[in-house]
């Protein structure tokens, strides 16, 4: 949903002279990450504030629940700074962690289940001591490769459509490496035992 916005001669003088060409590319991400929320009118909010608190106030607004777009439109043209992001605390850590949870679990149940192979494997190596998990947990590489495309795109940005092959393509890899290193691990203590066998069995002949 879009908002009507203010005219540029509405907005306060001072904030037009907050643009170098230096600040070209970081201006660049606030135009985008506006446009990816659906606002009209990008010019005019770049002109009400910097690149760098408008990005803070994208993030801010990606945090709320029940509120139009028209909120983070009035916040960015007070051409104030946006409250500090949560999450630096350890509650904020954990709060955004079980978000990406829950977001991984509802979505995307298929990189939340344990890869047979890797089991298999994992069975061979570690005999009755391998953890398999008998509730549906998101693999470690998909948590990853949330936390990776939040940084790129924002929080509150992702979709199943746009961003699941790459969640998918992390974790398929990560299972791969998983078995192929469980296999060279399992091998290689084979060998060993062989080896170790040879000169008992010499001795008993």
């Amino acid at each position: 949903m879009s908002t009507p916005l203010e005219s540029s001669s509405s907005l306060p003088s001072s904030n037009h002279d907050h643009f170098k060409e230096a600040d070209g590319i970081t201006r660049a991400a606030a135009a985008k990450a506006l446009e990816e929320r659906g606002l009209r009118g990008i010019d005019q909010l770049l002109q009400a504030n910097t690149p760098v608190e408008i990005l803070g106030w994208c993030r801010w607004w990606d945090q709320q629940r029940g509120v139009g777009i028209e909120l983070l439109a009035s916040r960015i043209f007070t051409g104030k700074s946006a409250p500090k992001a949560p999450g630096v605390g350890l509650d904020g850590q954990k709060a955004y962690g079980e978000r990406v949870r829950r977001w991984l679990l509802e979505k995307l149940p298929d990189v939340c289940r344990d890869d047979p192979r890797v089991v298999e494997w994992e069975g061979r190596l570690y005999g009755d001591g391998a953890i398999v998990s008998s509730v549906p947990e998101p693999h470690p590489a998909a948590v990853a490769a949330v936390l990776r495309l939040h940084w790129r795109h924002g929080k509150g940005a992702l979709t199943v459509r746009e961003h699941g092959p790459e969640i998918r393509s992390a974790v398929k890899r990560a299972n791969e490496q998983a078995v192929a290193d469980y296999r060279a691990i399992v091998k290689q203590r084979e060998r060993e035992a062989a080896v170790a066998a040879g000169p008992a069995q010499q001795e008993e002949e």
